[in-house]
């Protein structure tokens, strides 16, 4: 039996939900040649959606080549010059003399290594030369452009974490140069996304950060409780099982539609289910996908001050607005105004809470669901 739901990892076509609008927008300035910066919470779907959005998008113009970049262990310039080139010729080459000579020919500051697994399989590896290495990265950077030129055809290069990029060493350096060589490329199209939503939003929105107005930059929504309600029954009736519609409801509001944990509540309810999901599977599958999330969530918690514990529990009894007048900060004996509203941006750094439709919220929904258990 097929499994009817993933998480934790990108999902295939099959269990990609919706996100016409977005695809369409994706497709768009693919061939616009128009950059994009995608933001929303973590765990939301963002690399799905570029990967899905590319993949059908390479299927209709075959002189289109996509690479998937992953800064999330990026720790270093020097290492995300490697992974960029490396990502960069493999998307490119696909037999090994052609990716050699492409090194030859477009990065003579770069040395190669080759290595051999134990299954006996060639890897493509490189190295930079670090005695030339600041005549190389402007090899690196026009890479792209240079191959495209070369080949005759498009590069869209996905780079997912990018925020990571703020945290190296001399951050705005780097920032300042990549924007500088990127924006004068005419065959390569960028797609920036992460999993840090108050990072990303501060690298593209302040007018002093390099990449301002770099590209189109839009925010993730959420997937419409309708979609996914008539996704989850779907994906029951075609293994055998089967769902209400008023049981996958509340599912979805259980997990305030966040795509991780709709997708991992309906993977328990439906590993649970013989023939029909009921209330009582229900509460089984949401006991265990707070048990699986208890050390996280603990670890999570005991970082949290005493007043930032207090404003969590006021968001939990469904205050959402007013947070500084009198009668709130003495009840949940929050303070000054003042520190109310240093609480926000230190829980939004967290990733506890984040402003979504100008509202606060929480942006872990199973982990304010376990919070309400553990005050209750």
């Amino acid at each position: 039996m097929k499994q009817a739901f993933q998480f934790g990892k990108i999902v295939d076509r099959g269990n990609f939900i919706n996100r016409k609008l977005e695809i369409e927008r994706l497709h768009q300035n693919f061939l616009n040649r128009t950059h994009t910066i995608l933001i929303s919470p973590r765990r939301w779907g963002k690399s799905s959606l570029v990967k899905i959005a590319a993949e059908k998008f390479v299927s209709k113009h075959k002189n289109y080549r996509v690479c998937y970049i992953d800064l999330f262990e990026i720790r270093s310039e020097k290492e995300f010059y490697e992974k960029y080139s490396k990502v960069i010729l493999g998307a490119v080459y696909t037999r090994f003399d052609d990716w050699v000579e492409g090194i030859k020919k477009f990065l003579s500051k770069i040395t190669p290594k080759i290595r051999l697994d134990l299954q006996q399989e060639i890897k493509f590896d490189m190295a930079l030369d670090i005695k030339k290495e600041s005549e190389a990265v402007s090899e690196i950077l026009n890479l792209p452009e240079r191959l495209a030129e070369e080949k005759g055809i498009e590069l869209i290069i996905c780079l997912d974490e990018f925020q990571n990029i703020a945290e190296l060493p001399e951050s705005m350096a780097i920032q300042r140069l990549l924007r500088s060589v990127w924006q004068h490329h005419q065959h390569v199209t960028y797609c920036l996304y992460g999993s840090k939503q108050h990072m990303l939003a501060e690298l593209f929105n302040k007018k002093s950060m390099p990449f301002f107005r770099f590209g189109d930059l839009f925010y993730l929504d959420k997937i419409h409780s309708g979609e996914w309600v008539k996704y989850i029954c779907k994906q029951f009736s075609e293994t055998g099982k089967e769902v209400s519609e008023v049981l996958a409801e509340r599912i979805v509001e259980t997990m305030d539609m966040h795509s991780y944990y709709v997708q991992q509540l309906s993977y328990y309810v439906w590993t649970h289910t013989e023939d029909v999901a009921s209330d009582k599977i229900f509460e089984t599958a949401i006991a265990q996908l707070l048990q699986s999330n208890t050390i996280l969530f603990q670890k999570d918690f005991e970082s949290l001050s005493r007043t930032q514990v207090n404003f969590l529990r006021m968001l939990l009894d469904g205050v959402t607005e007013g947070f500084t007048r009198g009668e709130i900060l003495e009840r949940y004996e929050l303070g000054t105004s003042a520190n109310v509203a240093k609480i926000i941006p230190q829980l939004e750094k967290k990733e506890i809470l984040e402003i979504y439709n100008k509202k606060v919220s929480f942006s872990d929904p199973a982990f304010a669901h376990w919070l309400r258990q553990l005050f209750a």
